[in-house]
């Protein structure tokens, strides 16, 4: 489970209606007790995918069991990708350390479209993170969704998303 608290949740949701028609990205930070992953701070990232192309995964490219609404990956921009500079990364995961926390996930908007992964957000996902993704609209936020990888070659699995005291 992943315990998100609400001054967590509303900042992420803000981003995301700040960022339509854009994808907004960012850190969870926290820590992992047990089978829980409790979020401290959410931290934004700067989507850079449209801005630093040479830093986008070799292979992003639509696996062929993708589904017909996916798109060549290439051809879409930040309204339908997202990605963080290794070097923001990096920085994030020091400042989690130093406070005796660490990353343990990243949450991200997809515009218009449900808050269910894509087989992009599969290509790219580290197994043991929490993935939030919040859909949005132009005008408001939907449902915020959270999702794990259990090991490489997996598929998401949905987890619940509970406040604090729900424990």
């Amino acid at each position: 489970m992943l315990i998100l608290p609400a001054e967590c949740r509303q900042l992420i949701e803000a981003e995301a209606r700040r960022g339509h028609p854009d994808e907004v990205c960012g850190f969870l930070v926290g820590e992992q007790r047990g089978a829980n992953r409790h979020v401290r701070r959410v931290v934004p990232a700067h989507n850079i995918w449209d801005e630093r192309p040479e830093l986008r995964p070799a292979g992003s490219e639509q696996p062929e069991d993708a589904g017909p609404t996916s798109g060549d990956w290439e051809q879409h921009g930040v309204g339908r990708r997202f990605l963080v500079a290794p070097v923001e990364l990096l920085a994030v995961i020091k400042q989690a350390r130093q406070e005796g926390l660490e990353v343990i996930g990243l949450y991200h908007s997809h515009p218009d479209h449900p808050a269910e992964p894509s087989a992009y957000d599969l290509q790219l996902a580290w197994p043991e993170w929490s993935y939030v993704i919040v859909s949005t609209t132009a005008t408001t936020t939907g449902d915020l969704r959270s999702w794990v990888l259990p090991a490489a070659d997996e598929e998401f699995c949905e987890e619940a998303v509970a406040p604090p005291d729900s424990e």
